[in-house]
């Protein structure tokens, strides 16, 4: 039997979720695996409400491209974000 494992969480979730004021109270967050692009990162950078963020597990299975993971990382801290 084979399985395959499909991607849940798209650009326009982590878009929302960056945007929502509930997002304070994230401490840890896992998008490995979503095949997530520049634009979802993007909105992480660019959220006001993820200053709390401990760990951030994201360059695994997702595609950036550029100098955005650069940037993701100048954001969270490089302790932080994996």
């Amino acid at each position: 039997m084979n399985f395959a494992v499909f991607p849940v969480v798209t650009t326009a979730v982590v878009e929302t979720l960056a945007q929502h004021c509930g997002a304070r109270r994230i401490t840890s967050l896992d998008l490995r695996n979503n095949e997530l692009d520049n634009d979802a990162a993007r909105a992480l950078v660019k959220s006001p409400y993820l200053d709390n963020l401990k760990r951030l597990r994201l360059l695994e299975g997702n595609q950036f491209r550029g100098r955005v993971w650069q940037q993701v990382r100048e954001r969270f801290g490089e302790d932080v974000v994996e």
